[in-house]
């Protein structure tokens, strides 16, 4: 909390996101999907400290991928739903779930969510959006590159979706 404080008074809007997890008593050592288990505690927690500060922004998951990181319904089911998915050993949180677990505390925050596709993909965002969010992308690497994968179907979807970058930049892992 002292961090974000030192941020905001620089002028500087947080960014608070989920970047690892895991289930159970496993230790969340990668960026493996939003757990069930531990997810919406930390969620809860989160927005109980940041309720008042208006100066931080809630990114629910760091670039999901369920599916193997396809771009599918499964996927994006798994994002919005949770629970069992495809490609994760275990029971995952929903990105609806955990809006509404920031929500239920009072934090009235932007709250940022990533499709599949480490964030790379909207085509299914209408079909699947998260109630009282803005759909949020990251792109870097062949996303960047490949910016009509990115675009909605029409212009006035386009309208309907509120798209913040999440994320910019060279693709570093090649």
């Amino acid at each position: 909390a002292d961090y974000v404080r030192r941020l905001n008074a620089a002028g500087i809007i947080a960014i608070v996101n989920l970047h690892f997890s895991a289930p159970g008593a496993a230790v969340p050592d990668d960026q493996s999907p939003a757990d069930a288990d531990h997810s919406p505690a930390f969620w809860r927690s989160v927005a109980t400290t940041f309720k008042t500060n208006h100066a931080v922004i809630f990114d629910l998951f760091n670039e999901p991928f369920p599916d193997s990181n396809r771009d599918t319904i499964a996927a994006w089911s798994c994002v919005l739903r949770g629970g069992a998915c495809p490609g994760v050993r275990y029971k995952t949180a929903g990105m609806q779930q955990l809006v509404n677990t920031v929500r239920a505390v009072g934090a009235t925050q932007p709250i940022m969510i990533a499709g599949p596709q480490y964030g790379g993909v909207l085509d299914r965002w209408l079909q699947f959006e998260t109630e009282g969010s803005s759909a949020s992308t990251h792109r870097v690497g062949p996303h960047l590159r490949a910016a009509a994968r990115l675009a909605l179907p029409s212009v006035d979807d386009r309208e309907q979706v509120h798209d913040p970058i999440g994320k910019r930049g060279a693709d570093r892992y090649r």
